[in-house]
């Protein structure tokens, strides 16, 4: 029935680095990855091993390829893959970001035109971004993030515009 209403609309890519990706274990996983798969949507943010949650997704729009990155710096830490466990790419400190996503920024900008960053790191109703997280969103964008799009409080938490590329703290 959610097939149905996915095919329906027009998305490109499905972002589950969040920590609700695992509620359903390993087995929920492999699921969520064949139904997207059955209906041709690009994913990333978790999988079956680490090396498999940290790649991005590229998807093309048009004549551009996208390249978009998730990963969750939210509880609980159990959820986070390893190279033998399934799971989310958690990143387990927000001041770790960048340093974890250096080579898969680099790696992305030449196989793609854009990058978009989809981070879920945000603690539940926090009405602003942490500093350690704004300061994170302005060194993601100077490695060559093309945007950011936040998500994880629940609350709108701005946009900013940093070096002419969109931050979204929280959507």
């Amino acid at each position: 029935l959610l097939a149905d209403l996915l095919r329906e609309v027009p998305f490109h890519v499905a972002v589950h680095g969040n920590n609700h990706a695992m509620d359903f274990g390993e087995s929920g996983l492999r699921f969520q990855q064949s139904a997207l798969q059955r209906l041709g949507l690009a994913s990333c943010g978790s999988g079956l091993s680490i090396d498999e949650a940290s790649k991005p997704a590229y998807v093309r729009m048009g004549s551009l390829t996208v390249a978009i990155i998730s990963f969750s710096c939210v509880r609980p830490k159990t959820i986070g893959a390893t190279e033998s466990k399934a799971g989310v790419f958690l990143i387990h400190d927000p001041a770790d970001i960048a340093q974890k996503l250096k080579s898969i920024i680099w790696e992305a900008k030449i196989k793609a035109h854009l990058v978009i960053v989809s981070p879920h790191w945000n603690e539940n109703w926090e009405s602003t971004p942490r500093q350690s997280i704004r300061q994170q969103a302005h060194i993601l964008i100077e490695m060559g993030c093309d945007a950011i799009l936040g998500h994880s409080s629940h609350l709108l938490q701005g946009i900013v515009v940093y070096q002419g590329n969109l931050i979204l703290y929280d959507i």
